[in-house]
């Protein structure tokens, strides 16, 4: 865990009191990126593994509302919690980080069903024209997820807190893989050419790559600010 604190300290503020506790020490993400990271896994393996796998179509409308919503309420949640942080200042109700989890979860769904079609588009030689999520009901199953490991973390047991703390670096991983491997194929004009999986091993290796330099380097540039005292200003 000490050596993931460092690695994300460039992609989550880590303020200790934003953050679940696992033996006296906070986890490495705050519960909202936590939330988030973890709710773009669920997204991602939800329709990677459906039968919409190589969907390019947005969401209908009452889709993308929906999705809209959940951003929002992550938005407000984000802003009410923050407003906590400023002395004197009134704010709309008490954070609690298993609301911060939840609303981050709900944010990281919505990113990857836009996130998902995306990749799709620019990969596959034969992608499928359809959404992978054609309908609200589609959202049942993810949301189900949501709610189920909203209540296991809720109960603040230290293994399980740990082990839902991977998966959300898993998901942070696997996000910014999909999407700088996207950039990759745009790059090296590889676009609609793959028909299965093993033709995107150098994409997806590249786009890994890219993945820990960026947030390698984002660390060490928290790390070099907070070296002239600047970190709790610019980044806390």
């Amino acid at each position: 865990m000490t050596v993931l604190r460092w690695f994300l300290s460039g992609v989550c503020h880590q303020i200790a009191a934003h953050s679940f506790v696992v033996h006296e020490e906070a986890l490495p993400l705050c519960a909202r990126c936590f939330g988030t990271y973890l709710g773009a896994l669920i997204g991602l393996l939800t329709w990677r593994l459906g039968r919409r796998s190589k969907a390019t179509a947005l969401p209908p409308v009452s889709v993308i509302v929906v999705l809209a919503v959940f951003i929002a309420l992550w938005a407000l949640d984000g802003f009410n919690s923050f407003l906590t942080l400023i002395p004197g200042v009134p704010y709309l109700y008490a954070p609690h980080n298993t609301l911060r989890l939840v609303t981050g979860m709900l944010n990281g769904l919505a990113l990857a069903t836009l996130i998902h079609p995306l990749f799709n588009f620019v990969t596959w030689r034969e992608p499928d024209p359809h959404p992978a999520t054609p309908e609200l009901r589609s959202l049942a199953a993810p949301l189900a997820i949501v709610a189920f490991l909203a209540v296991v973390a809720h109960s603040e047991m230290s293994a399980t807190l740990q082990a839902l703390a991977l998966l959300g670096v898993a998901g942070l991983l696997m996000t910014l893989t999909l999407v700088n491997t996207t950039g990759v194929l745009v790059l090296l004009r590889r676009e609609e050419q793959a028909d299965t999986w093993s033709d995107l091993w150098l994409p997806l290796v590249l786009g890994l790559l890219f993945t820990l330099m960026e947030i390698s380097s984002l660390a060490l540039f928290r790390a070099w600010i907070a070296t002239r005292g600047l970190g709790a200003n610019v980044l806390g």
